[in-house]
């Protein structure tokens, strides 16, 4: 089985690159000095040999043409690429993520029957991305498994772009003040239970149901995770809160349909997460001692 990964060097696919190493697969990695999004024809290698193709590449904070451009018309470019040259029963999966649903002002599990009502550009471009994964299904047969991933934090996670949980432990590290604006909940999930996933679809049969949240349906505030932190480095940073008589909203998504479907996963809990992530982003080993939380 060859296995294609576009975004092998960003966060998550790296994580997956080396998931699928260590289990023996050949993979191929999309290689942005070879191959282009934006280019159908330039993609034809990495593509027709190719049996799934996971598709994690994109960006997260961007303006909005780079998002729409990226995220959705590059897995336009993707799918064509795929219809032109690769073999016929060739699999896709896609990461995408639960802000397709948009945040709501109460405290909701969203499930996968929910209208998506995207509240940000990021969201909207992850959303057309499904579509046109729909669409390429519909009209082409090319299998497509969607998950639509939750906050995903963990090592190798960049500060200041891929989660604030890695921009916290930055700001610690550096002895800067923390921020806190406003009151969002959210559901984060470890890189490895992702991963974990991601590998697990490996068995799907595609043939059921091809949308899935991958998230814990834990509702988590952010002065949760900086009370955690303070605990796992010992110590009280400073903390700067903004907008806080903002109303809060949420994204919380439903897992149960993945877990029925996909059951050889279980989820790390928030200081386990917590602890692991700090240990690799200080270099050093953090004691235990220093987090009495459960």
């Amino acid at each position: 089985m060859l296995i294609g990964i576009t975004g092998a060097h960003g966060f998550i696919g790296s994580h997956l690159w080396a998931g699928l190493q260590k289990r023996a697969y050949d993979v191929k990695v999309f290689d942005r000095g070879v191959h282009d999004l934006s280019d159908v024809a330039s993609m034809k290698d990495f593509v027709e040999d190719a049996d799934i193709i996971f598709h994690v590449g994109g960006v997260i904070r961007a303006s909005d043409e780079a998002l729409i451009t990226v995220n959705a018309l590059g897995t336009f470019h993707l799918l064509e690429a795929i219809r032109r040259y690769a073999k016929n029963d060739i699999r896709v999966v896609f990461a995408s993520s639960l802000h397709v649903y948009g945040v709501t002002d109460t405290l909701r599990y969203l499930n996968e029957s929910e209208i998506p009502m995207p509240k940000t550009t990021y969201g909207l471009s992850k959303l057309l991305a499904e579509e046109i994964i729909n669409f390429y299904g519909n009209q082409y047969g090319i299998q497509g498994l969607i998950f639509r991933f939750s906050n995903v934090y963990g090592h190798e996670c960049m500060p200041y772009y891929n989660s604030v949980i890695a921009t916290y432990i930055d700001l610690i590290l550096r002895d800067k003040p923390l921020q806190v604006i406003g009151n969002g909940v959210r559901d984060y999930i470890y890189v490895s239970d992702v991963i974990c996933a991601l590998l697990e679809s490996l068995k799907h049969d595609f043939t059921s149901d091809r949308v899935f949240n991958v998230c814990t349906g834990v509702p988590v505030t952010i002065n949760e995770i900086v009370d955690t932190l303070k605990n796992i480095y010992g110590i009280a940073p400073t903390v700067e809160y903004r907008n806080m008589d903002a109303p809060a909203d949420y994204l919380i998504g439903n897992p149960r349909k993945f877990i029925e479907n996909i059951p050889r996963i279980s989820f790390t809990d928030l200081s386990t997460g917590l602890r692991e992530t700090a240990n690799h982003l200080s270099g050093d080993a953090i004691p235990a001692a220093h987090d009495n939380r459960s």
